[in-house]
């Protein structure tokens, strides 16, 4: 969409938060080296003899005419949604989302240029927001969030042993 774009990618597993972290910065790369985007279409036969199976990342593409997008010395690949001419026109990419589809598929869903500004700017207001809350700089949010759910869950524990107490209390006043 205009906002929000998905890339389903094969592979065998969910990439950790510290690849995911790496690949959001190679896309940024490939976007700020303003890389040629061609858009061509070919016959299914002649795109897997010219570039093999890799411009199938997501999967199969039906038809006998595949839409092959190529960047510049990065990707090519077998796509209905990019329609870009160099890459730079994307703007910044921030990926929001990934999750195993199915096996053997990891989807990213990211935003891109605006809407990626204003990704991020909602997500720092929510970290405002909670820093204002708890009443701590946002530097100490997580150690303060991890400090309550601690006592929280202490309290737990203490409400619990004191059910235990009271309800041998009456035990023992009814005995």
């Amino acid at each position: 969409t205009p906002k929000k774009a998905r890339l389903d990618v094969s592979h065998f597993k969910r990439p950790t938060p510290e690849e995911i972290e790496k690949i959001e910065r190679l896309a940024n790369e490939a976007v700020m080296k303003n890389l040629k985007v061609t858009i061509s279409e070919m016959e299914r036969n002649k795109a897997e003899e010219q570039h093999g199976f890799v411009i199938y990342q997501g999967g199969a593409v039906p038809g006998k005419i595949l839409r092959i997008v190529d960047i510049e010395d990065w990707d090519v690949e077998a796509c209905g949604g990019v329609h870009l001419s160099q890459t730079g026109e994307a703007g910044l990419i921030k990926i929001s989302k990934v999750e195993r589809i199915s096996d053997g598929v990891v989807r990213f869903e990211f935003y891109a240029g605006e809407p990626a500004i204003e990704y991020i700017q909602e997500r720092e207001k929510l970290l405002e927001e909670t820093a204002q809350t708890l009443r701590v700089p946002i530097d100490q949010v997580i150690a303060t969030s991890e400090r309550f759910f601690n006592e929280w869950k202490q309290r737990g524990k203490d409400v619990e042993k004191l059910r235990e107490k009271i309800a041998n209390i009456y035990l023992e006043k009814i005995e």
